[in-house]
């Protein structure tokens, strides 16, 4: 396995630092990292109209932001938490920290924060994920990961991500996946 599949999949790297140029990555995937750097704290251009951005345009472009990312995570966090009862006692300082580094903490590949670029949640967007579904948002059993890691994770559990990942590899190769 390389690098990046071994602390992928290990848990042993929280935050890979891989170049993944030579990954190949769909299209579609990549699509938001030509128009805007995910470390950027500039808002992607949504055009010159001449007028001051408001209401929806202007949250949008707060959240192409990492501190409007981070502060919606944040939210999404809490909301979901009400529901079940839990405590979140992470902050949004605590997630922009991560979201600075620029990757994912599972997958060390690199987050996507113009959600303007997609009609739908972007494969890359960053996602908190808990690390025990059983337990609360707390730094220690929280990280940012992309959001196709979450989702895949969340409906099959990292075993069955992990067993995918070692496939693909077998299949393919370590240099094809």
């Amino acid at each position: 396995m390389s690098s990046l599949q071994t602390s992928t999949m290990s848990g042993k790297s929280k935050s890979p630092t891989k170049n993944i140029s030579n990954v190949l990555v769909d299209e579609p995937l990549m699509q938001c990292h030509k128009q805007v750097s995910p470390l950027t704290s500039d808002a992607p251009s949504l055009g010159n109209t001449g007028l001051a951005p408001t209401g929806a345009r202007r949250t949008k472009e707060y959240e192409a932001t990492p501190r409007g990312r981070a502060a919606k995570l944040l939210r999404g966090a809490i909301r979901r938490s009400k529901k079940s009862e839990r405590v979140v006692t992470i902050t949004t300082d605590w997630i922009l920290d991560r979201l600075e580094q620029g990757a994912c903490e599972a997958t060390g590949l690199p987050f996507c924060l113009d959600s303007n670029s997609f009609d739908y949640t972007a494969p890359l967007s960053p996602s908190l994920d808990r690390i025990d579904n059983s337990l609360d948002y707390t730094p220690e059993n929280t990280q940012v990961v992309v959001w196709i890691f979450n989702r895949a994770k969340g409906d099959w559990g990292k075993g069955a991500l992990q067993a995918l990942a070692n496939a693909l590899v077998e299949v393919h190769g370590e240099s094809n996946v």
